[in-house]
């Protein structure tokens, strides 16, 4: 308050008031530049920064794999041993670090992954060789057209996938997890319940280099015509989250 007093003393009240109206004209005229996150990306776009993103960040893929202990993870295993089944397939499986805390949990007929990233993969079956017990089989694929037959496998996962995947290609990415799974989806995924939420476009959550979109995947799927069970629902603690990962809920197809 002071200061200003004393501009007004050095300058004059007339001068103050005529600088004083400017401001206030160049900051309501004038809109500040959009945030870089605060733009809607693509779904494609989403897809291929997925896809190439470790390409020249190889110590990513190992910081992923060694948070395969952390506590969100530890309860998609729990989530996924309570369920009676004996082959899981996760659904952009990166480098294996779910499939890795499932195996410790229960030993399985079968553990599968699918990813969507080539650079990934090959570090994922290095990773997994050896450090788990379950049988287990990871392979480059899109969860748009997932390369396996029609009721493979007991349990299908999606960690944080889902939210990855843009409005133009979720309906199918879910139609694709159905038609695999003979029983079971289990959702980590961040958590909505809202009628506005059942929709492709979902709530988008635009960050620098992509975009996340968080969905009630259960309404969703109902709109899709496949009618589902909730067996069970997790919320994580926030100390305990990884990024969007704040909830696990385990979905019973019926039939």
């Amino acid at each position: 308050m002071y200061l200003k007093k004393l501009i007004r003393q050095i300058i004059g009240d007339r001068a103050y008031v005529a600088a004083h109206g400017l401001k206030q004209r160049l900051t309501q005229d004038v809109a500040p530049p959009p945030a870089v996150d605060s733009i809607e990306r693509s779904g494609a776009q989403s897809e291929e920064f997925w896809a190439t993103r470790e390409k020249d960040n190889p110590g990513w893929v190992r910081g992923y794999w060694d948070g395969r202990t952390l506590p969100a993870r530890q309860a998609i295993a729990e989530a996924i041993a309570e369920l009676d089944a004996k082959t899981v397939l996760e659904v952009g499986s990166h480098s294996g670090a779910n499939l890795w805390a499932i195996d410790q949990k229960k030993t399985y007929a079968l553990l599968a992954g699918v990813e969507l990233s080539e650079h990934v993969l090959d570090a994922s079956k290095e990773l997994l060789g050896g450090s788990i017990r379950s049988p287990f089989s990871v392979q480059l694929g899109n969860g748009k057209r997932l390369p396996f037959d029609d009721d493979s496998f007991d349990v299908v996962l999606s960690s944080i996938m889902l939210s990855c995947v843009g409005p133009e290609n979720v309906e199918s990415v879910l139609k694709e997890m159905v038609r695999v799974s003979r029983r079971y989806i289990v959702m980590a995924e961040p958590y909505d319940d809202s009628v506005e939420g059942a929709s492709a476009g979902g709530k988008p959550d635009p960050y620098p280099n992509t975009t996340y979109w968080v969905r009630n995947y259960q309404g969703l799927l109902s709109k899709l015509g496949v009618e589902t069970r909730r067996t069970s629902l997790r919320h994580i603690p926030p100390a305990d989250r990884i990024g969007h990962l704040n909830s696990i809920q385990a979905l019973e197809i019926l039939a």
